[in-house]
């Protein structure tokens, strides 16, 4: 193949050669090379080789490549010539394709699950080219080009891989997670190469360099006839950027020039210049932090924690002393709301999911029709007020009222039942525990109507605090107003501050966090947001500084401690409630109890973590976490011994906003987390 290329090229510059005796002396043949990138456009479907296994479909791609050539081109007429062009293009793409029909695999837990992969095709394809154009200019530079070419193949060889998508941590029989399942030329197995004809069409810009050597840029576009192998749709077009440099040939052009004749000269009376001395500016900006310290630098930071968690329902509906209205911390809706509603799509923090605890429990009785449940009212007689009796029933009622009215639940599923202190009572000598005793609480034989949330945790954590923009002028006596506007990417305005005469020395940008946000979730390489100064003078003129502010973001999972977690599945569980002063495994953990024991290999690392309320002593209270993390480590340790446990108390570690008897129960609770590394 390469001496058809060489064999090409001695044609075109003998063509040039003859062209010598007819042409114009104004009018000279040029000839040059040219290269540039080509990006390459794969169209239809097609696969590897028929009847082997695994052999994958493949369907269109983009490849971003180069090409290499001569040119001559051959005047015919003063804005028209004939253009010959050889050159060598590399078509070559890389394609990717899922596998349709992905197999079972057993995991080593025992489960079954798809295997999912995805083939991968690296190609080499390239071409010699010829092609005859005529080239019509436009302007005296500016031309427009078209023609037919034709390609002769030179190379057409793959090599094709699968690679393991999911699930995480399963190879191949080698142990990697890719692998090479075959390669060879794409004319075998009953197909062979086809000539490639096409359609050339471009638009150039010659630019004389001197009176011989001319600049000239080129965009142009190839449409294909044909395919690349037989018994395929697959045809390749490209868009061409080419930069050539060309020699004209012949005698250097003359330039004549008509000169001026000259006539009466008028001397005129020159008037002093006085300079008009002009603003000038310049920006930048600094991170200040949440302490006030300022930093010699931009760059907005966006840190996004996510965390999956089971949120245990707690039953419990709490009300002021003598009360039984429903307090305003607790989320109602009205019967257009109900529709949306979702008790698996709750996007808040673990106690903005419990004030949701009646939509929850409408929700879920209207997702189970046979299911009942029976809410019970009870008082606290040291600070409740009245006939006690009437006002534990009215407090069930109200709950029973709500979930009817709103979410159309049929009366006779509901039972309320009276009492004076709860069951389990909490402490009656302390403020906080009276107010606990006065509560409504809601009991099911049907598990499901109070089982865990499922809870998707985003902890976004947005640095600097604020932008300090430092704007610096000179001759600040000439601004008459300023502006200062801060943009996205994309242009769209996220800011702007104006003023009177020139800025001063500092300007504070307090921004919005959640358009920040949203900025930063752009999947845009190299984010940032521009600012621009603008200084307008008297006379309307503008003199302008810009500046930029990165924007970057970053996800991760994070433990309790903030470690991050890398190779590891990471899972969190928490045990709610235990009693009040209790250390014992309460009824409300008896299922979610089996469910962490599953969740653990004997490779895991597991780390259990106690806590308490703010009622009571210190020192009391410190060693009643301790006692309810013991509880939790025997019963896992009742069916499995992991690789690592370690088990302590932090007391009264507030996690839960102890100011509400709700944050109290939660705050009762044992963490459990657990790392299990990838087998890989």
């Amino acid at each position: 193949m390469k001496r058809k290329f060489i064999k090409l090229q001695i044609l075109m510059l003998f063509f040039a050669f003859l062209s010598l005796f007819a042409q114009e002396e104004t009018q000279p043949i040029k000839v040059g090379i040219y290269g540039g990138l080509s990006f390459n456009m794969h169209k239809g479907s097609f696969n590897t080789a028929d009847g082997i296994l695994d052999c994958g479909y493949f369907k269109d791609a983009t490849s971003l490549r180069w090409l290499i050539g001569n040119s001559v081109d051959f005047p015919v007429a003063k804005d028209f010539e004939i253009s010959g062009r050889i050159n060598y293009w590399d078509a070559g793409a890389d394609f990717t394709s899922m596998n349709l029909n992905p197999p079972n695999i057993t995991l080593p837990d025992g489960s079954l699950t798809r295997l999912n992969t995805e083939q991968n095709l690296n190609t080499t394809v390239d071409y010699f080219q010829l092609s005859i154009l005529g080239k019509y200019f436009l302007f005296s530079k500016m031309y427009f080009t078209l023609g037919p070419g034709l390609g002769i193949n030179n190379r057409m060889n793959y090599e094709q891989t699968e690679t393991i998508k999911s699930p995480a941590g399963v190879t191949f029989l080698g142990g990697e997670s890719t692998r090479k399942i075959i390669s060879g030329r794409f004319d075998e197995y009953g197909r062979s190469k086809i000539l490639r004809f096409y359609l050339f069409a471009g638009i150039g810009y010659e630019q004389y360099l001197s009176s011989r050597f001319i600049l000239n840029p080129e965009i142009s576009y190839s449409l294909p006839f044909t395919n690349v192998v037989s018994n395929t749709e697959w045809s390749i077009h490209n868009v061409q950027l080419t930069v050539g440099i060309k020699f004209a040939l012949g005698q250097d052009k003359t330039i004549i020039q008509e000169i001026e004749k000259p006539g009466k000269v008028e001397i005129k009376e020159e008037k002093p210049i006085i300079a008009d001395v002009s603003p000038i500016a310049n920006l930048s900006s600094r991170n200040v932090l949440v302490d006030g310290t300022i930093l010699n630098y931009s760059d907005i930071f966006v840190s996004e924690e996510i965390s999956n968690q089971l949120v245990p329902l707690l039953p419990y509906v709490f009300f002021e002393s003598g009360s039984s209205d429903l307090d305003d911390r607790y989320k109602k809706l009205n019967s257009s709301q109900i529709s949306e509603f979702k008790d698996d799509n709750i996007q808040d923090s673990v106690l903005g999911i419990y004030h949701n605890l009646l939509n929850i429990i409408g929700y879920r009785l209207n997702k189970y029709t046979s299911s009942t449940i029976s809410i019970v009212g009870c008082n606290e007689p040291l600070e409740d007020t009245g006939d006690l009796k009437a006002l534990s029933l009215d407090r069930a009622e109200t709950l029973k009222k709500y979930i009817v009215d709103i979410w159309k639940i049929q009366p006779d599923r509901i039972v309320i039942k009276s009492r004076s202190l709860p069951q389990v009572v909490s402490n009656r000598s302390n403020p906080d525990g009276k107010q606990e005793n006065r509560r409504a609480e809601i009991y099911s034989d049907d598990y499901k109507v109070i089982e865990p949330v499922k809870l998707s945790l985003r902890n976004i954590n947005i640095v600097p605090e604020k932008i300090l923009f430092r704007p610096e002028v000179l001759n600040p006596e000439k601004v008459k107003n300023w502006s200062l506007n801060v943009n996205d990417i994309k242009g769209n305005m996220v800011w702007e501050t104006t003023g009177n005469a020139s800025p001063g020395l500092a300007i504070e940008w307090n921004f919005n966090k959640d358009k920040i946000y949203d900025i930063s979730k752009s999947n845009i390489l190299n984010n940032r947001l521009t600012t621009t100064l603008n200084l307008f003078k008297e006379n309307g003129d503008r003199i302008v500084a810009v500046n930029e502010i990165p924007v970057r973001r970053q996800v991760t999972s994070r433990s309790l401690r903030g470690d991050i977690i890398k190779d590891s599945v990471f899972e969190r569980y928490q045990l709610i409630f235990f009693d009040f002063d209790k250390p014992e495994i309460s009824k409300f953990n008896e299922e979610v109890v089996p469910l962490v024991q599953n969740r653990i290999r004997t490779n895991s690392n597991v780390e259990i973590t106690g806590y308490t309320d703010r009622i009571g002593e210190e020192k009391y209270n410190s060693n009643l976490s301790i006692k309810r993390a013991n509880a939790i480590e025997g019963v896992i340790k009742s069916r499995i011994i992991p690789n690592k446990l370690t088990t302590h108390g932090v007391g009264e570690t507030f996690i839960y906003n102890n100011d509400l008897p709700e944050g109290r129960f939660y705050n009762r609770t044992v963490i459990i987390d657990i790392i299990t590394p990838y087998e890989y």
